[in-house]
This record gives structure tokens, sequence and C-alpha cells, in this order.
């Protein structure tokens, strides 16, 4: 007779497909406002992130089921951009505004490679203040570079009015 493999591999697929519904839902509503894909990407992680990580803090579970230290580069990298970016966007979205980070400015690709750039030197057991100073330096010079010269990503624009 069929059965059903057991719960928990159903609960984690049904998880896995809800986190890309949601996901792909806030790259739609990334692209009707014109977005940087940088945006595209940090909209679709709160989007299919964050309210089961709120619900986590709230009742108190941990670690959260997405971070636990010793986790992936990828793991890593994401936590450290979403620290890195959410007062801004907390302020924006509090003023009714479309976020800065997700229409312009380099800040959260200024959290990745920055990120990256540590993250090599950590890998490799360089000297940690000294890195940690160099990274620093980078992520400012970056950041103010980008201001200055007005870099922006490309952005992803989504209309589904038909012509």
């Amino acid at each position: 007779m069929w059965a059903l493999p057991p719960t928990i591999t159903v609960l984690h697929v049904l998880s896995l497909v809800a986190l890309t519904a949601q996901a792909m839902t806030a790259a739609l509503a990334a692209g009707r406002r014109s977005m940087d894909w940088m945006g595209v990407c940090m909209l679709g992680c709160i989007t299919a992130l964050g309210g089961g990580t709120i619900r986590d803090v709230v009742l108190g579970h941990y670690p959260l089921p997405w971070v636990e230290m010793n986790q992936s580069l990828t793991i890593v990298i994401i936590s450290g951009m979403i620290t890195g970016c959410a007062g801004g966007v907390l302020r924006d979205i509090l003023c009714n505004d479309v976020p800065l980070l997700f229409r312009s400015e380099l800040y959260a690709s200024v959290s990745v490679v920055t990120g990256l750039f540590y993250a090599t030197a950590f890998g490799l057991k360089l000297n940690d203040e000294v890195w940690t100073a160099l990274t620093f330096v980078l992520g400012l010079s970056f950041r103010l570079l980008a201001i200055r010269y007005k870099w922006e990503m490309p952005k992803f624009v989504f209309n589904s009015e038909k012509p």
C-alpha cells in the first residue's frame, strides 16, 4: 500500500515550497517598483524568512532554524547584509517610502563584498586585527565612492500590463 513519507520530510518540502512562493511574490513586487537586483534579493529574503523569524523570536525558539553558528558562507554573508541594512530599511518603511536600499545606492552590495573579503581572511587565518581594519577601510571606501560617483545596481522592472 502507498504511504506518505515521514511527516518531517513532508513539512520540510512544504516549507521550501512556501519560502519559494513568498520570495517570488516579493520579487514581483520589487519589479513593479523598479528596484535594483540587490533590492529584489533582499526583499525576497526578508519576505521569505521574516515572518517565521519574527514568530520564532517572539516565541523564544532559539536558535533560529535558518541561523546557527558555524554555518555556510552564504548564511554568514546574508546575515551580515541584513544586519547592516535593516535599520535603513525600517527607517524608510516607517516613513512610508520605498527603502533607499532597494532603489539606489550600493550599501547591501558593500556589505556582501566586505563580508566576502573578511571571510576570505578568516579562512586563510590571517591577522585578525589587521584584516578587520582593512575590511573596515574597504567597506567605508567602497561606500563613499558609491555615493560620490552615484554608482547603482541595474534595475529590475516588471510591468504586468500588456501594451
